[in-house]
């Protein structure tokens, strides 16, 4: 993947989507955050108003812990939406904000990714992130558990990449989580299915 998105790229060395490609497989497989920043750079200046080079931009230098600088790039992310920005860009926005401790701003911006996309797994654990924060512990509870039980697979990569591991705590505990993110209540509930599905079908019986 890696030689072919640099392939890519050479064919020509400006286009800003071989660049932001590029920029997301060398930090997906190298995790080369110095090498993603310069190849978005490069992508943005060239299409600056870019919606993807500016959230993969704002992401690489808050991985780098920039959170002034990724918090500018999102600014100008949400702008280009106008009145209707993308959910992806709010909810960016507003984890950086959470892990610069902007926590009303950040539940503003949940709350405005929730109206452009009711639901949503990812916001709905942000919001969760913002609630315990500000002490509203029963309310988060209700927030993670209708993540979780809207995509449990979603929530716990949400849950493992949280950058935050005391938080990750938290969570596991408010939920009764195991080690992999997988409720305890669930997991009795699947054995004993398992259990009397064995008792009405034993191995061998068919035979």
């Amino acid at each position: 993947a890696l030689a072919r998105a640099r392939a890519a790229r050479d064919l020509d060395p400006d286009h800003p989507p071989a660049l932001v490609e590029l920029a997301l497989v060398v930090l997906l497989a190298q995790q080369d955050l110095a090498e993603a920043e310069s190849l978005l750079e490069q992508a943005r200046a060239q299409a600056p108003d870019d919606l993807r080079v500016l959230l993969g931009l704002s992401i690489v230098v808050g991985s780098r812990r920039r959170y002034g600088e990724s918090l500018e790039l999102l600014d100008e992310a949400v702008t280009l939406g106008g009145e209707r920005p993308a959910s992806t860009a709010l909810l960016t926005r507003a984890q950086h904000r959470l892990l610069a401790d902007q926590v009303d701003p950040a539940g503003r911006d949940v709350e405005r990714g929730l109206a452009v996309q009711e639901g949503h797994v990812e916001a709905l654990f942000l919001r969760g992130v913002v609630r315990w924060r500000q002490a509203q512990r029963r309310q988060a509870r209700e927030d993670w558990l209708q993540a979780y039980d809207a995509n449990s697979p979603a929530f716990r990569k949400l849950l493992a990449r949280w950058p935050d591991l005391a938080e990750q705590v938290r969570i596991r505990q408010s939920l009764r989580l195991d080690e992999h993110g997988i409720r305890s209540e669930r997991v009795l509930h699947e054995v004993s299915d398992a259990l009397r599905a064995r008792l009405r079908d034993p191995p061998g019986e068919a035979l």
